[in-house]
């Protein structure tokens, strides 16, 4: 159970605290987090005596080691959630790009069928050897289907 594990109270740093001095406070004191406030001294007070962090010691929320890496560095470091994230990101574009080309081709299909069924002279258009522009009803060239709008996925 959790209840059977050893708890660690994790450092109260004020905002204004260097970056620098947290990460050694962060590195040498066996904690990832801390949680920032803007009177430490009374948080910090309150968990060692059992208590919850008063309102009047202002918590503000907490700051990981992660986040102090990050800003001295100034880099952002990729975790396995994040790469979880990019690689759902990745198949949801994929799978939305894939759907667009296959559209494309069946309408290319459709197309060139109906072009040389028909006999005309218009069939040579659907290959890309002349302009397709010139008539929107015979455009196929399928940059119209894809044209960013709110159902456009983007990886970010």
């Amino acid at each position: 159970t959790v209840g059977s594990l050893p708890l660690y109270i994790p450092p109260c740093v004020s905002p204004r605290m260097n970056l620098v001095n947290l990460l050694h406070l962060l590195r040498g004191g066996g904690s990832l987090i801390a949680f920032v406030c803007a009177g430490p001294h009374l948080a910090e007070r309150a968990l060692r005596e059992g208590r919850s962090i008063p309102a009047e010691a202002g918590f503000m929320g907490l700051v990981t080691l992660q986040d102090v890496l990050e800003s001295v560095l100034q880099e952002r470091i990729y975790d396995e959630e994040d790469v979880a994230q990019r690689n759902l990101a990745s198949a949801i574009l994929t799978n939305w790009a894939a759907e667009k080309i296959q559209k494309l081709v069946l309408k290319r299909r459709k197309l060139k069928r109906l072009g040389s069924g028909a006999g005309s002279h218009d069939a040579s258009k659907v290959d890309g050897s002349h302009d397709l522009s010139s008539s929107p009803e015979k455009n196929c060239s399928g940059f119209d289907d894809f044209i960013l709008n709110d159902r456009t996925p983007l990886l970010v």
